[in-house]
């Protein structure tokens, strides 16, 4: 029977220096004063890498009909027939329910309806295979998130600072590739849900862990860095970043990195930092 009971990020989010990489369970607590409405920019890339057959990751980026931006990041689970199929199934019918987001909902409640009803629809379609599920939403000066299985999703903070808001849900003294929750026709182990508000010119960046492994967080900031001096897409930022990571080698010339890779950001700003933004404010308009 799947376990319908939810946790609702009670876990202590890693607060990080990205200078010291010094890590502290407590959260700043004047993070925004503004009341300027927030407006989101976006950019995701998934990449096969050189040592696997297939992509078995998934990632969806859009914007719903009430302005909230969203990504969902699946890695399909290795080891199972059909993770492939199991990831795309499930970025692509949660990100369909995330368009239709309606006005004045709790997202939270609405996220968590949308996993249990792609569950029941994995069911239906006797779809095979497992998958890990990253979704994240920011609407105005909120982010609204869940997840279920490993990956990261952080929150970069103007001041540099990195919120690390997800826990991988593995058993204690576990190897890294095993877990013990997971997305399918039944939900091993528990979603977590929970929300945060953002201050203005937040970046947000969720990754499979073909990613995370190799990176702390503090090598997508520095590419986030980038785009706002440099005003480059988020979409090719994305893809750099998952690029250097499949393509990056150890002393000797071997590869480091062996699984697909996958990324997403979402940025938020106020309208009067996006006109400043030049050809990345033409990005946040643009179909991923």
């Amino acid at each position: 029977m799947t376990t319908r009971r939810q946790h609702i990020a009670t876990h202590k989010p890693r607060l990080i220096c990205a200078k010291s990489k010094r890590t502290t369970n407590k959260m700043e607590e004047k993070n925004i004063k503004s009341t300027t409405r927030i407006f989101s920019l976006k950019g995701g890339a998934s990449e096969c890498g050189l040592y696997r057959e297939k992509n078995e990751d998934a990632v969806r980026l859009g914007r719903s009909s009430e302005n909230a931006t969203f990504m969902v990041v699946c890695d399909g689970l290795g080891g199972i027939v059909g993770g492939d199929e199991a990831s795309q199934f499930t970025a692509k019918k949660i990100a369909k329910l995330l368009m239709e987001l309606p006005a004045k909902v709790n997202v939270l409640h609405y996220i968590s309806e949308a996993i249990y009803k792609v569950e029941a629809e994995f069911k239906r379609q006797n779809i095979p295979g497992r998958t890990t599920l990253i979704v994240a939403v920011v609407h105005d000066q909120f982010l609204y998130y869940a997840y279920i299985g490993d990956g990261a999703l952080n929150v970069l903070y103007p001041n540099g600072q990195i919120l690390q808001l997800l826990t991988p849900q593995r058993p204690a003294s576990a190897p890294d590739n095993f877990l013990d929750s997971s997305f399918g026709s039944e939900i091993h182990g528990e979603p977590v849900l929970g929300s945060l508000k953002l201050s203005d010119g937040c970046a947000v960046f969720a990754m499979t862990d073909g990613a995370s492994d190799l990176t702390d967080g503090i090598f997508p900031a520095k590419l986030i860095g980038k785009f706002r001096t440099e005003q480059i897409p988020l979409k090719q930022i994305a893809r750099d970043f998952v690029m250097e990571l499949i393509n990056a080698k150890d002393d000797s010339g071997i590869h480091l990195h062996s699984d697909n890779a996958s990324a997403a950001f979402i940025v938020s700003s106020s309208l009067t930092m996006m006109k400043n933004l030049g050809a990345a404010y033409e990005a946040h308009h643009q179909t991923e």
